[in-house]
């Protein structure tokens, strides 16, 4: 806590009267009482807790009166504000403590106790911190940090408000302003509980930090414990993300570990066995004769992509008579297991992953699963009847019905186990707020919590399946969730409003970087002559989910599949680095219209460039720490960089067309030696590819050498040999 001091100053008597003197001195020792006592109550009312960077200063009726920033001097609330907000919970005994962190931030407690027999029923806001001031335009321009889906930060007023899910997957918000710097809250919340982050500036002069929960009750000897901290900072919000991140690293720890190789997917194709009308790509199967033709498509998909990094069958279930989902059982339709399975086994050897999908949330009524369980599983909705999101041939499962998730769990064990695939998908799952279920003999509270229900299910399928299987949702999983899976599709770029997020930053992707992305810029519609959207799937270094026609320009026209296959070679030859556990968004620019973000790898660093005006931007763009040992390279437009040197620092010129990406790498250049060693020749390279040609002069073609460094060539002889290392 914060000591204050105060200094009181008292008049000087100066008569030689007695009486008066006697008189002057009574008074004078009454008056120091009555400001000592006062100060005395002052001092009570007010209570500082103080850290490196905060002073918060709480009243005796526990409001908050004063927070400053200690690293700008500012202080955001002028007005006492509330900390907390109580719905019922009449019963309860409510307590907060406050304790400055090491980090600077200062860890708030809200602690709601039952000391009663009866249960009691409570929604508590926490924080609710309203009326934060803005320090004004003499500082700058008051901006907030809301990363929702799609967004990272804006300058508009009024209100923003997020389910903790797919659409707020985070749990931090900050409101900064200039040189006043900024302030942030962060929930310390594990459990899942379903919430709603808010921030409200109305009138652009004040700011509420809200995050409100669903009631819950508080049974008798037990308590509701809440958390959040409170963090200062200069600058803008990258200060609060990293602060972020930072929590994060404290208890994050994936259920197995993240697979390199899905991490360095980038062009996920799905594929269909059967012909689709909404997007009439060729199917790739034939029931008639059970016959199939994935090779051509991969062949096709080279031609247009780059190729197939990832295979994932939407619709290898299906058959006639059970429906797309329910059974998971379609192995004589399509010829056996083993036909099947030796599919799998030849898109592997070509190096495609092949992955498999499961519904979260339907079963076709036609199934034998949906017949014999689809009512007593079935979700129902605020009116009590089952949901028809999707239409009115599924039912609708709830994922706290025990039954239901051991079957699907079962289903996806069962086919991994059959056919050797090597992931699991799960539809649907990773919004968190289409299906909530009132049906209160399921056992759970009503409405259901969809975050903490996903969440069990897919840590069960998670635990049951083979380690070596990744494990993908529909949307991203919150971050807690986030641990039982691998990655997922997302949606993020598709939700980006280009005024607020002018690079369609997806932030989520470089707090938690090994779990892989793809993004879905449209469903079943095609994206079209659209190359900004791909441009930004490159920037975030993500990756493409792939639906439709390869062949259709309709889907992918000529330039667009160009786009896709030069983007996806550059994402695959720099994966080191766009595996980098520690990305940074959006890094310091030499110009208002370009983005870069930084992507640190072991051996090299790659930066993504995005121009989001409408003119081309020639000039010196970026400056990076320089590194006398490394040499620069435009990998964009294959070329070498000459940088300008400023002392420890290396500024680099560009030239970046309206809406198009870019991409610099810096690494050491390639070296090779040779040596002798005894009766051999060793060659020895680092940087790149060793290839081999044996008569340059003749014009032979380099081929690609195979070893590793060092390579023993063996005893010297007359004929010539020439090596390459090529990056």
């Amino acid at each position: 806590m914060m000591k204050t001091f105060i200094k009181i100053k008292l008049p000087k008597f100066t008569s030689n009267s007695r009486v008066r003197r006697a008189s002057f001195f009574i008074a004078r020792t009454l008056m120091f009482i009555i400001i000592m006592n006062l100060w005395a109550v002052v001092k009570a009312a007010n209570t500082s807790y103080v850290s490196s960077n905060l002073v918060l200063v709480i009243n005796s009726s526990g409001n908050a009166v004063g927070l400053t920033n200690r690293l700008t001097g500012v202080n955001w609330i002028t007005t006492p504000t509330s900390v907390y907000s109580l719905s019922g919970g009449n019963g309860l005994t409510k307590t907060v403590s406050y304790t400055p962190l090491t980090n600077g931030e200062i860890l708030v407690t809200l602690t709601l106790t039952n000391s009663t027999t009866t249960n009691i029923f409570v929604t508590p806001s926490f924080p609710y911190l309203a009326g934060l001031n803005n320090p004004g335009a003499g500082y700058g321009t008051l901006t907030y940090c809301f990363p929702q889906i799609g967004d990272v930060s804006r300058t508009a007023t009024g209100f923003s408000g997020r389910y903790y899910g797919g659409d707020f997957p985070m749990q931090f918000m900050d409101a900064y302003n200039g040189s006043a710097g900024g302030i942030y809250v962060m929930t310390h919340d594990l459990s899942d509980a379903f919430r709603e982050y808010e921030i409200n500036d109305v009138s652009g002069s004040s700011i509420n930090f809200i995050v409100a929960y669903a009631g819950q009750t508080v049974k008798p000897g037990t308590s509701w414990v809440l958390t959040f901290v409170i963090g200062a900072h200069t600058g803008d919000w990258h200060a609060a993300f990293n602060a972020y991140r930072n929590w994060v690293a404290t208890w994050y720890a994936p259920l197995v570990p993240r697979k390199s190789w899905f991490q360095d997917v980038y062009n996920l194709r799905e594929l269909f066995l059967y012909t689709n009308t909404a997007i009439g790509d060729t199917p790739a199967y034939n029931p008639t004769t059970q016959t199939y033709s994935f090779s051509s498509l991969l062949a096709r998909d080279q031609a247009a992509f780059g190729g197939d990094d990832y295979v994932h069958l939407f619709d290898w279930s299906q058959t006639p008579t059970n429906g797309r989902v329910g059974d998971y059982n379609p192995w004589a339709y399509l010829g056996g297991v083993a036909a099947f399975s030796n599919q799998v086994v030849q898109m592997q050897a070509a190096n495609v992953p092949v992955g498999l999908y499961f519904e979260g949330y339907l079963l076709a009524k036609i199934s034998t699963v949906g017949q014999t369980y689809g009512t007593n599983w079935q979700l129902l909705n605020s009116q009590g009847v089952p949901y028809t999101r999707m239409g009115a041939n599924y039912y609708y499962p709830c994922p706290l019905v025990s039954a239901w998730t051991n079957y699907i769990t079962g289903a996806c064990v069962a086919a991994i186990s059959n056919c050797a695939a090597n992931g699991v998908y799960i539809d649907e799952f990773g919004f968190g707020w289409q299906y909530p279920c009132y049906d209160s003999d399921h056992g759970h509270v009503v409405p259901s919590d969809q975050v903490q229900l996903e969440g069990a299910m897919m840590r069960q399928i998670r635990l049951s399946l083979p380690a070596s299987t990744v494990l993908y949702s529909e949307e991203r999983n919150v971050d807690v969730n986030s641990q039982y899976q691998d990655g997922s599709f997302t949606y993020s770029i598709n939700q980006t409003s280009t005024s607020d997020n002018p690079s369609r930053l997806n932030l989520a992707r470089f707090a938690l970087p090994d779990y892989k992305v793809f993004e879905i810029l449209s469903v079943d519609t095609p994206v079209g002559n659209n190359p900004q959207l791909y441009m930004s799937v490159f920037f975030n270094g993500e990756g493409f989910w792939l639906e439709g026609p390869a062949t259709n320009t309709a889907w992918f026209p000529t330039n667009i599949c160009s786009l896709i296959t030069k983007e996806h070679a550059i994402l695959r030859k720099y994966a080191d680095a766009f595996r980098s556990t520690n990305p940074i968004p959006l890094v310091a620019t030499l110009n208002t219209n370009i983005y870069a973000n930084m992507f640190p790898g072991a051996n090299r660093t790659v930066w993504t460039l995005y121009n989001a005006g409408s003119q081309t931007v020639t000039g010196q763009l970026l400056t990076v720490p320089y590194n006398t040992n490394f040499q620069y390279y435009d990998a964009w437009n294959g070329q070498s960089l000459t940088p300008q040197i400023n002392g420890t620092n290396a500024t680099l010129t560009l030239s970046i067309p309206p809406g198009s990406a870019g991409c610099v790498v810096e690494e050491a250049p390639p070296l090779i030696s040779i040596s002798q060693s005894g009766e051999s020749v060793i060659l020895t390279w680092s940087g790149g590819t060793l290839q081999q040609s044996t008569n340059l002069l003749t014009g032979s073609g380099w081929s690609a050498v195979t070893g590793v460094s060092p390579l023993n060539l063996g005893a010297p002889t007359n004929s010539p040999a020439f090596f390459r290392v090529m990056q």
